[in-house]
């Protein structure tokens, strides 16, 4: 069956990659005229014809002799099977026939945790007396010889502080602070053990609400509700099924800031000072312990107290309970449970690999006499596991080997050359926290800023057959719309994996009628976080996926376990065609060569919609309509006028800006951001007038915000920048540059590649490092963009207080500002 799971279907992905790599930047250029031979190379666009050979040199049967490679050994970060992948890449990189023009490795000392393989942590129920009358297993049940790997590291949660609380059991569901909160209503949780399951909030955030309420240890685990669509038997679950098995148990780094958590924007290298353990503040604050759910059903099943919400219920063939303390009828009455965690933390060497595809326009060496600064593609998958790790990451490290031995040997055999450089990374310690990527731009952090033209990240490459799985910035879309409309989706018929990908998910866009969904990368998933929270360097993180509405499983069942091997990526992930090798080589092969970079309109056309929708709304929810009865705005309004959301149900309709008589223009034709114009109304049914006569009288009563925010420097921060935007759009189209300076283009495609660096504002969040995206940081609301301002009206508009009003006018000064410096960005100097 692997056979089609990376011999043919992670082809596509290479094609993808490929294609951006290797070009869709630029500005057509008209005849060549007589010019010194650095002129022309300077002026060389993308070559079609070099992405097509390229694309016929791709070897699917070598990813699959990859992935068997890679994932032979359990390979977790500093492990031996971690230093055997460092030399396999390296080795790679370096080969005479068919390496890159440069490769080395680049250690940190970095900060980490791990288990006492010979003292495992454990879960223990014990009665009064101090009989232990349950114990947790210690490893996972093995089906096949490499589950049973002496260096399948047991069970923990990283970062979790040693010792062993013992008190009452809890269920606290998934952990949130919400679910903490309602339990704390009616239940003393100091001094209790919390179980919770894996969902609803991070690992970390588990234990660190927790810890505000008292709770003196942790438990997690994976409910077969949530993962296996409610199976449970072994019968069903792997081997049989994809399906986790009942001992199978989710490893993870427990801490909510990425990087070395000891030396926050500094490289972690010998020299660097590190902050005392006792300072860092993201890690779970007491004991943790991840188990199975077969485990998790011994505790949970025997629980007492109240019945647990509807909404808190699994799949554990029980109801769910509260507690504390297990029930009168169980064999357990009156007992404590106790976590035991014996981790240890220490400073630990932890290597990315990297390797240089050198550009033959943009490396400075071109001609002396212009010394141009060098520009980077950069490429990247990291490639520690917490065991075998067959799908995460090993299948994107397949693909990105194959794709590297081909244009190393295209580069070799002087057949091929990128105009820009592509820097490819091995990054190590991703699964402590985005360690090896984070230490990488922090160190090259003032390069990078400069000259990074975009990364991509593909951690896994193939998670199923369904569709294409695309987050990234919206100046992406365009390059990975591009790709994907020149591959063929996985399966019968003919259509291309756009098409497909169209199929599953997507919007409608003012611009371009209804295109495929992009997600957007607001949280801190995988390597692409440093990258684009910290440097603004667009970014995208690409993988073909699952069809959703066929299951509830949030990832792939083995995720992080020690099944996820070979044998179970073998059995039950299939792509079935050549797409995803294929679609990362073609993102590959496009990103580097073409002449430009037209990223502008990509990015301004989808950044906002939904932040003005959502922020609407949430204010409208909060008002009481006028009139008599208990409507508020939000409900009242839909009663008028309404439509129907696939994902919400029915809302209000929101009319559409379409067209240009007045500032808010720009939002929607050029930004693609839905502009917040705003009035209370009359009913149109019952006057022919075709405006209400005091429409500021209104617009006050309808936003709480007009009391403390002034939109006006908004509007001049937007007017500004579609000006500065509508006349760099159009310099750019209407002409063939065939006459231009290679410089001025230089200098065009400079001010493109820069434009995202000025959403950054390392002031905007001081409360979350590296998060200095305005547009796309983390947040709690479920507004995707520019999500302090989101936030800020959100709590604004719930509590109503001055205070918090002011925070929003703040959160409304750093985005009014941010979007003054892309207008500086865009403008002639």
């Amino acid at each position: 069956m692997w056979k089609k799971v990376l011999i043919l279907g992670a082809a596509g992905a290479v094609v993808l990659t490929a294609g951006i790599l290797l070009g869709h930047f630029a500005i057509g250029r008209g005849s060549a005229r007589a010019a010194p031979a650095w002129v022309g190379e300077v002026a060389r666009d993308l070559d079609e014809a070099a992405i097509a050979g390229f694309l016929a040199e791709l070897d699917h049967r070598r990813i699959q002799d990859n992935l068997r490679e890679l994932s032979r050994y359990p390979h977790m970060a500093t492990s031996t099977g971690d230093r055997r992948l460092v030399k396999l890449i390296l080795d790679r990189w370096q080969d005479p026939e068919t390496g890159l023009d440069r490769a080395w490795t680049q250690t940190y000392n970095v900060f980490l945790s791990f288990p006492n393989k010979s003292a495992p942590n454990r879960v223990h129920v014990v009665s009064p007396q101090g009989a232990v009358l349950f114990e947790s297993q210690v490893k996972e049940k093995p089906y096949f010889a490499d589950q049973n790997d002496t260096d399948v590291v047991p069970p923990f949660a990283a970062f979790a502080p040693a010792g062993s609380p013992k008190g009452k059991l809890v269920y606290a569901n998934q952990g949130k602070l919400s679910d903490y909160e309602q339990l704390n209503k009616t239940l003393d949780l100091t001094g209790t053990i919390a179980i919770t399951r894996y969902g609803g909030t991070s690992r970390a955030d588990k234990a660190l609400h927790g810890a505000r309420f008292g709770v003196a240890g942790v438990l997690v685990y994976t409910d077969p509700y949530d993962i296996n669509d409610g199976a449970t038997p072994e019968s069903e679950t792997y081997p049989h099924s994809w399906y986790l098995p009942p001992s199978g148990v989710e490893r993870g780094s427990y801490k909510n800031s990425f990087g070395d958590l000891l030396t926050p924007y500094y490289p972690s290298k010998e020299h660097t000072y590190r902050r005392p353990e006792r300072e860092v503040e993201w890690m779970a604050p007491v004991p943790t312990q991840p188990i199975g759910f077969e485990d998790a059903q011994h505790l949970i099943c025997a629980l007492g107290g109240d019945v647990a919400p509807g909404d808190w219920q699994g799949a554990l063939g029980c109801t769910y309970r509260l507690g504390p303390g297990f029930s009168p009828t169980s064999s357990y009455i009156n007992s404590d449970v106790q976590v035991t965690v014996r981790n240890r933390r220490g400073i630990f060497d932890s290597d990315n690999v990297m390797g240089l595809i050198r550009g033959s326009v943009e490396p400075g060496c071109i001609n002396p006499s212009l010394s141009l600064p060098d520009r980077y593609v950069i490429y990247g998958n990291h490639r520690d596991s917490w065991v075998h790790g067959a799908i995460d990451p090993s299948s994107g490290t397949a693909v990105m080997l194959e794709l590297t031995r081909v244009l190393g040997g295209l580069v070799r055999q002087g057949k091929w050359r990128p105009r820009r450089s592509i820097l490819f990374g091995s990054w190590g310690a991703e699964e402590f926290g985005l360690i090896g990527s984070t230490e990488f731009t922090e160190e090259n952090y003032s390069a990078l800023r400069d000259r990074a033209v975009a990364y991509i990240n593909v951690d896994i490459s193939v998670y199923a057959n369904a569709t294409l799985q695309v987050m990234g910035s919206p100046a992406a879309q365009g390059v990975v719309f591009a790709a994907a409309k020149q591959v063929q989706a996985p399966g019968p018929g003919s259509l291309s994996v756009y098409e497909n990908w169209k199929r599953f998910t997507n919007r409608t866009s003012p611009a371009h009628g209804v295109i495929p969904s992009m997600g957007y990368l607001t949280g801190a998933g995988s390597d692409y976080a440093s990258f684009m929270h910290f440097l603004g360097i667009t970014s995208m993180d690409i993988s073909y996926t699952y069809d959703k509405t066929k299951t509830r499983a949030r990832i792939y069942p083995a995720y992080h376990t020690a099944y996820d091997t070979f044998d179970y990526a073998s059995r039950f992930v299939d792509p079935g065609r050549p797409v995803p090798p294929s679609l990362w080589g073609f993102l590959l092969r496009r990103r580097p060569e073409q002449f430009s970079l037209p990223l502008a309109n990509a990015t301004l056309q989808v950044m906002g919609s939904p932040a003005a929708q959502g922020v609407v709304f949430a204010a409208a929810k909060q008002v009481q309509a006028p009139g008599p009865g208990s409507l508020s705005v939000y409900e009242n309004w839909k009663r008028f006028t309404n439509r129907t959301s696939p994902a919400h149900g029915v809302i209000p309709s929101m009319g559409y800006l379409t067209g240009a008589g007045s500032d808010y223009a720009s939002f929607m034709h050029f930004l693609g951001i839905t502009s917040m114009d705003i009035s209370y109304t009359y009913d149109k049914t019952k006057t022919r007038a075709r405006i209400y006569p005091a429409y500021h009288t209104a617009y006050d009563t309808f936003d709480y915000a007009s009391r403390f925010v002034d939109p006006a420097g908004l509007q001049g921060a937007v007017r500004r920048f579609r000006t500065a935007a509508t006349q760099l759009d159009k310099q750019i189209a209407e002409n063939d540059f065939a006459d231009a300076s290679p410089l001025r283009i230089r200098g065009i495609n400079d001010q493109l590649m820069l434009l995202e660096r000025a959403f950054l504002d390392p002031l905007a969040f001081p409360d979350k490092y590296y998060l200095w995206h305005v547009i796309w940081a983390s947040r709690t609301s479920p507004v995707a963009t520019f999500p302090g301002l989101a936030d800020a009206v959100a709590r604004a508009a719930a509590s109503g207080q001055d205070s918090a009003w002011r925070l929003a006018h703040k959160q409304l000064t750093i985005v009014t500002t941010a979007i003054e410096r892309a207008a500086i960005a865009l403008e002639t100097v």
